[in-house]
């Protein structure tokens, strides 16, 4: 065993020189990646196996309740679709899966989540004729392993034994599968025994992360190098997870999901994504999950992460059907209104918006348009260390309306913007806020407030929006007061995927009181991820407009 930084002539990649048991986590956030919705599983499942094979994704077995399922199903992400296949002889949950000259292995599993019901099975599957077929059974079984390939060998590293939801045993056993000669051997075992961990390669390397010791979820990096057979002891990762995935991309290590709990730490699903550089030894915190779950399944196609199901509840008995990707690389932002229209009092309502790539390769951007009734998408490309300026930019893509305004990229961009009455004297106006998902507001965050709104007939009127930069469908409860904390009623805004909507004075239109003068709002959001809210406060005279951004 070594600790990553110390001398390591076989691997196949050089790590950067770092302190000896270097465990230090980078302050700074990176920019967050982007997410999208793919069709939904026929069944909503937990703790399945995954695996890829030629840009196909198979989730194997898994929990539909507490028991194992048999069940095989393949998504294509090109046609976005879901088909079943041939299921498999063992129903099982908390396997582990690998891939061998495009076939299938899967490796032990459990027969129902609150029992002590581990086996030995282990099965492979042919995708090029919807076939099984028996392999010889692990030497010890387990259920919580991990399963990579290197080289034409399977890895089989840690698991647990008793039951999946109880009492169980952790170990650090690494079996080794050969899959030409139908054999097993042993391998040195991991430094910390663990059961659910998540293990991805990199330049031939395995990466252990975290997962379940005896009565906590872990922190634990562990490298295994497959060519002397021992293991680097590499930096604790920011938090505990147990249930959780791993995925590797561009030379970085993604963890995503799972569970904390145990060692003083309140049980709870764990939502922020955490990456790992092993240049640096050094993790950083990069963004959220537009859900939180745990016992989900993960594959990499074309440098995207693509999440498979899992759970959403602590109870464990019930998984999710949902299907969704994640693009680290993909970059984000968001403004809730832009506008080419005619509105209230004469106001003329204009968008400028200007995105600036400070980097040193071109950026390929997309503006894309939320309307009530389309989704307007225009491409770009921004030369490197250059800024490029969308004067009127609802107007240049055709449309006389407003909608929220999304703009992705390949490079981080630098945006601002402004929305302004554009009356005949000149412009007022207020700063365009673009943000990214992660700095809207989630399912939970039920004291969200604007303050010092105003609504006084002829004098000032005030606005509200809500926008959804979320993948799903979000719902939010807007309670509305006077200066006084005396309510004057509660309304519902439910909001699809990419939905703006603007309720125009509210304290009139919704709370009966056209003269309150100065009031508040309180937003409370029941569902959802990645939510904007904000208030535009407007002179009635002038149309003149103060953005109030929503805080909690």
């Amino acid at each position: 065993m070594r600790y990553l930084g110390t001398s390591c002539p076989s691997a196949k990649v050089v790590m950067a020189v770092v302190a000896v048991l270097l465990v230090a986590v980078a302050a700074a956030a990176e920019r967050p990646g982007t997410w999208a919705a793919k069709a939904d599983l026929p069944n909503g499942l937990y703790v399945s196996a995954s695996a890829e094979v030629n840009g196909i994704i198979y989730t194997l077995g898994g929990a539909l309740r507490t028991e194992a399922v048999d069940t095989v199903l393949a998504y294509d992400p090109v046609t976005d679709v879901w088909s079943e296949k041939a299921p498999m002889p063992t129903a099982r949950l908390g396997a582990a899966a690998a891939v061998v000259d495009n076939r299938v292995y899967v490796f032990g599993g459990s027969l129902h989540v609150e029992q002590d019901s581990v086996i030995s099975a282990v099965e492979m599957y042919d995708p090029a004729t919807d076939s099984w077929e028996g392999r010889s059974d692990m030497p010890t079984a387990f259920w919580g392993s991990a399963a990579v390939a290197v080289d034409g060998l399977i890895y089989v590293i840690g698991g647990g034994t008793g039951s999946v939801y109880g009492d169980y045993n952790a170990f650090g056993t690494v079996q080794v599968y050969d899959p030409t000669a139908d054999s097993w051997d042993t391998a040195a075992d991991m430094p910390t025994a663990r059961c659910t961990v998540g293990a991805s390669v990199m330049n031939g390397m395995i990466f252990a992360a975290g997962g379940a010791e005896e009565y906590r979820a872990s922190r634990a990096l562990e490298v295994y190098l497959p060519d002397t057979d021992e293991w680097i002891i590499g930096a604790d990762m920011p938090r505990n997870r147990d249930w959780h995935t791993t995925a590797a991309i561009d030379g970085k290590l993604y963890a995503l999901g799972g569970l904390a709990w145990g060692g003083g730490i309140e049980l709870k699903i764990i939502p922020e994504i955490d990456v790992y550089h092993p240049q640096s030894n050094l993790w950083h915190t990069t963004g959220r999950m537009p859900e939180q779950r745990f016992g989900l399944g993960a594959a990499v196609v074309d440098d995207t992460v693509f999440l498979v199901g899992g759970a959403e509840r602590l109870d464990l008995w019930g998984g999710t059907d949902h299907l969704d990707t994640y693009d680290p690389d993909l970059h984000t932002v968001w403004t809730e209104v832009a506008a080419h229209f005619s509105g209230a009092h004469g106001s003329h309502w204009r968008t400028d918006v200007c995105a600036a790539n400070l980097n040193s390769e071109v950026a390929n951007v997309d503006l894309v348009l939320h309307t009530e009734t389309s989704t307007i998408r225009q491409s770009h490309t921004i030369p490197p260390s250059a800024q490029k300026a969308f004067h009127d930019v609802v107007g240049e893509l055709g449309i006389n309306g407003k909608g929220l305004l999304q703009i992705t990229s390949d490079q981080a961009l630098k945006v601002a913007g402004r929305t302004f009455n554009n009356g005949g004297d000149g412009t007022f106006g207020q700063f365009c806020h673009f943000e990214t998902r992660d700095d809207g507001f989630f399912k939970g965050d039920h004291d969200v407030f604007l303050i010092g709104l105003r609504q006084e007939e002829g004098l000032f009127r005030t606005n509200l929006i809500f926008a959804n930069t979320g993948i799903r469908k979000a719902a939010l409860y807007v309670t509305l007061y006077r200066c006084s904390g005396d309510g004057l009623g509660t309304f519902i805004v439910k909001l699809d995927p990419g939905q703006i909507e603007q309720r125009l004075e509210v304290f009139a239109n919704e709370g009966a009181s056209p003269n309150v003068g100065w009031g508040f709002a309180r937003v409370m959001v029941a569902d959802g991820a990645g939510i904007r809210i904000s208030a535009s406060v407007i002179d009635s005279r002038t149309n003149d407009a103060t953005t109030i951004v929503a805080q909690r």
